[in-house]
């Protein structure tokens, strides 16, 4: 009992104290069923990234029909080595995480203050409309030097590092197995409550894991059971939060061989099912492999999940420096 009332005292927005109690008393907690009625009210989420409109396209019901990924979701960015990916996410924290001016404010604002309210602030890059706001990046390779030199070689950027771009670097595991050579149990590691903490005290627009496959231990990509819980938690996390999560992962080795015409498909993500079923969006960012556009540098960045919004469309990239 007193286990459980120190985790819940550390962190309060866990389930982690009701799962140790549950496991102590072994018993199960009674299931309280809602009625639909009571979430009528309920705010949508609001979006965090989508394709960028283009000229003369609508918005529906006050949403962009493209968006995938909202706050309390998470999306998948799968590509291959050296495709790109890491960069794309680094363009899409930058433009985010721009301090907000007074022009995108409406209202004068002193540096010193903050508004009374909060301003919902879009902007674009990469062919992608994203809400502005704080990000925080958890690099497992990338080290902060290289960060620093991509983030600095971005056409937006102005040679400037954004005020509101956080990272935390060379960070360990999230979610391990529980126990020596355990099969079948895991764990939040003792990094999880301290991260998701700080993560809170800025209170992000987006959450980019780098690649997020390296956040489990000791677990394999294959394996369901154990992703569709880290997933699970990770996406809850993130509602608390307010904020999307984008994990970066690979793709696979046949999935490379299919011609660029070919929509991405279950191959467009290594590993379990699970991490494609979990996720809310998918986004594939590929080369283009017909002559012209290799020699050109390009890329095609195609959305084949988004289950809030349309699927099936399609940007093309062109490298803007050689740190892709």
């Amino acid at each position: 009992m007193a286990r459980a009332a120190e985790v819940y005292e550390q962190d309060p927005h866990s389930n982690r104290a009701e799962m140790i109690l549950d496991a102590f008393l072994g018993t199960q907690r009674p299931i309280e069923l809602l009625n639909l009625r009571q979430f009528e009210r309920t705010k949508r989420p609001e979006r965090v990234l989508w394709k960028a409109r283009e000229k003369g396209e609508e918005k529906i019901g006050g949403a962009i029909p493209n968006a995938v990924l909202h706050e309390g979701d998470i999306m998948l960015l799968s590509g291959a080595g050296k495709g790109g990916k890491s960069f794309l996410t680094i363009a899409i924290a930058e433009a985010a995480a721009r301090r907000i001016s007074e022009e995108e404010r409406g209202v004068p604002t002193p540096a010193w203050e903050e508004p009374d309210e909060p301003v919902q602030v879009e902007r674009e890059t990469c062919g992608l409309g994203v809400r502005a706001g704080p990000v925080v990046i958890v690099a497992y390779e990338d080290k902060p030097y290289w960060l620093v030199e991509r983030t600095k070689a971005l056409p937006g950027a102005k040679n400037e590092i954004p005020e509101n771009l956080h990272i935390w670097p060379m960070p360990g595991p999230l979610f391990v197995p529980e126990g020596r050579g355990s099969t079948g149990t895991f764990k939040r590691t003792g990094e999880w409550n301290p991260l998701w903490k700080a993560i809170r005290r800025i209170k992000p627009s987006l959450v980019i894991l780098d690649p997020g496959t390296y956040a489990v231990d000791g677990i394999g990509t294959s394996d369901a059971g154990p992703i569709r819980r880290f997933m699970r938690e990770l996406s809850a996390e993130a509602e608390i939060a307010k904020a999307g999560i984008i994990l970066v992962v690979h793709d696979t080795k046949a999935h490379r061989k299919k011609p660029d015409h070919e929509e991405p498909d279950a191959e467009a993500v290594a590993g379990s099912a699970a991490w494609q079923d979990s996720a809310r969006g998918i986004l594939h960012l590929a080369r283009r492999t017909d002559p012209e556009a290799k020699e050109k540098g390009c890329r095609i960045l195609r959305c084949f999940k988004a289950s809030y919004a349309k699927d099936g469309w399609k940007v093309n990239l062109k490298e803007v420096a050689d740190y892709a």
